[in-house]
């Protein structure tokens, strides 16, 4: 039987400890206060750079791909770690 749960949200975190989120929102940015200037600008590069991944379509498929199928393909693609993955009932 298939799960009736559908990921609201997941957490990323690189090997620099930067962690960002994506959600039904999109992509942001976790803790950004905490940062200096320099590691700020690498924060938002990472954002930016999981933003532009482009998840690959296939033409067969009939639903949208998942959140959670996206966020495991970028987390492949930018080599992070997912810590949190938040879920709802359906």
């Amino acid at each position: 039987m298939a799960s009736r749960r559908t990921a609201t949200s997941v957490e990323f975190i690189n090997f620099e400890g930067i962690r960002i989120e994506y959600s039904g929102d999109g992509w942001r940015l976790l803790n950004a206060r905490t940062f200096g200037e320099a590691a700020l600008a690498k924060a938002r590069l990472l954002v930016e750079k999981a933003e532009a991944v482009e998840f690959p379509i296939d033409p067969d498929r009939l639903e949208p791909p998942t959140r959670l199928e996206i966020a495991e393909y970028v987390a492949k693609k930018l080599q992070l770690r997912i810590t949190h993955r938040r879920f709802k009932q359906r």
